[in-house]
């Protein structure tokens, strides 16, 4: 299964580099054009990994295996606006498989209540444990409402994991395709993907920073700092940095590519080399290129001279205009 990924920090034109993938090449989405963050979530598979074998203690491992399985179970029912109408993303497999995939790396399991999750029930709950317990004499194991595990081995997790979600993204499939997903990793730890999927290549897309806050403050982006402009530039120095110590490391450089959004819809030679790197041509001329490079730079005009100034003096090493 060959796939392409395109990552970026948010507000920087990843989608843009998914869309035109999705729409003028031979890549298939999955997810019907939408982010798949099964993986990257917090409640997601690698934080399931993180906690069964990095983090190991057995109330983290089971916290996270009860939280990925709500997580999912949520996930099912997730709709999103398809060609002007919301349709779930994942289809009526999803959960089937979920629960395949969680039997399969689960050593074994019991019914517990440890002190972490008593200490959260509410007044009425542990009312109703203690009701039970004193005046119906219901033994404890049936009280026990939690359910603590031990993972397989590490081997066994990745072994599954890694079918598991080639199924969810292949039930999705009408035939065997080449496969585009967006954000399915963070550009922070986007090396962790290479656990989970034998044949990925990244795109990892940036921007200026002056353009992403214009963004973020226009669209009123629920999970940015765009209406404070000071918290932003500490949240985008603070990210960036991030990104870049651990991109400095990096050790899969033949299988990413990084590229700079205003380059994208600026240069040609840049989509070329985009599609030499996932190893395709153009079948379609459906992405719109004229509407990007208006967005790309809408800044220049609509940001204020003010705003413009303050980023340029705090971020002067970031500016890719």
């Amino acid at each position: 299964m060959k796939i392409v990924a395109t990552i970026s920090p948010g507000n920087s034109g990843g989608g843009a580099i998914h869309d035109f993938i999705k729409l003028n090449t031979r890549y298939y989405s999955p997810v019907k054009g939408h982010e798949f963050r099964l993986l990257q979530d917090p409640d997601g598979l690698l934080n399931l990994y993180k906690n069964f074998y990095e983090d190991f203690t057995i109330n983290n491992c089971s916290n996270a295996l009860n939280r990925f399985k709500n997580y999912t179970q949520s996930l099912s029912k997730l709709k999103m606006k398809v060609d002007g109408r919301y349709v779930r993303i994942f289809d009526k497999k999803f959960i089937e498989e979920t629960n395949n995939f969680t039997d399969k790396i689960t050593l074994i399991s019991y019914p517990g209540l440890p002190q972490f999750y008593k200490v959260q029930m509410n007044f009425f709950e542990k009312l109703t444990l203690g009701t039970k317990s004193r005046f119906f004499n219901v033994k404890q194991k049936h009280l026990n409402k939690f359910n603590m595990i031990l993972p397989v081995d590490e081997k066994i997790f990745l072994r599954e994991a890694k079918k598991y979600l080639k199924k969810i993204i292949q039930s999705n499939l009408k035939k065997k395709q080449k496969i585009i997903l967006d954000q399915p990793i963070s550009i922070w730890n986007y090396h962790k993907i290479f656990k989970f999927f034998d044949d990925v290549k990244l795109i990892i897309v940036t921007r200026d920073p002056r353009s992403i806050f214009y963004s973020m403050k226009s669209r009123s982006s629920k999970a940015y700092p765009g209406e404070d402009i000071k918290k932003f530039v500490i949240w985008y120095d603070y990210i960036i940095k991030k990104f870049y110590l651990n991109y400095k490391k990096n050790l899969f450089h033949k299988k990413i590519l990084k590229v700079n959004f205003e380059n994208f819809v600026s240069d040609e030679t840049l989509k070329n080399k985009i599609l030499k790197f996932i190893d395709d041509k153009e079948i379609n001329y459906k992405f719109d290129f004229s509407k990007s490079k208006n967005n790309a730079y809408k800044a220049k005009s609509l940001l204020s001279k003010k705003d413009q100034l303050f980023i340029e003096k705090k971020l002067k090493s970031f500016l890719q205009w």
